[in-house]
């Protein structure tokens, strides 16, 4: 439920230092908004999104980074982390489970939660939506 949208500085270019926090927090949150606004525009084609944050995964997926912040992190997944099978879990709950046919929601750890209220904002969605097809075009990616 961290980040913000600024659409002047989408990059992090702006300012006196570059936060791996913030650049986290922003992307996750607008992860969800795109996902959000994906279910409203393919409701009617039988498509379902769902968005999810597994938890705090004990793997080795930053054995090629160094640096304090990263052997921090490692320290506290293997701690408090949970094992690979519990994270596939968490990812397989909404999919699988019958009851979960609804577009759009937010998993923690499997469990239902409302995602950051700024998510659920259409005309926030649909710009950062359009921003990034124009970067995808911008690049010739679309």
């Amino acid at each position: 439920k961290i980040g913000e949208i600024d659409f002047d500085n989408l990059n992090l270019e702006k300012g006196s230092y570059w936060n791996i926090f913030k650049a986290y927090g922003n992307t996750k949150l607008m992860n969800v908004i795109i996902t959000k606004e994906l279910g409203r525009i393919v409701q009617n084609e039988n498509i379902i999104t769902y968005l999810l944050h597994p938890g705090v995964i004990k793997t080795n997926i930053t054995h090629m980074n160094n640096g304090p912040v990263t052997f921090c992190l490692n320290v506290i997944a293997k701690m408090f982390g949970l094992t690979v099978e519990q994270g596939a879990i968490n990812t397989l709950y909404p999919i699988l489970s019958p009851e979960n046919k609804e577009t759009g929601k937010y998993y923690n750890e499997g469990i239902e939660e409302e995602p950051n209220k700024v998510a659920n904002d259409p005309g926030l969605a649909k710009k950062l939506w359009d921003v990034s097809k124009q970067i995808l075009k911008d690049h010739r990616m679309i």
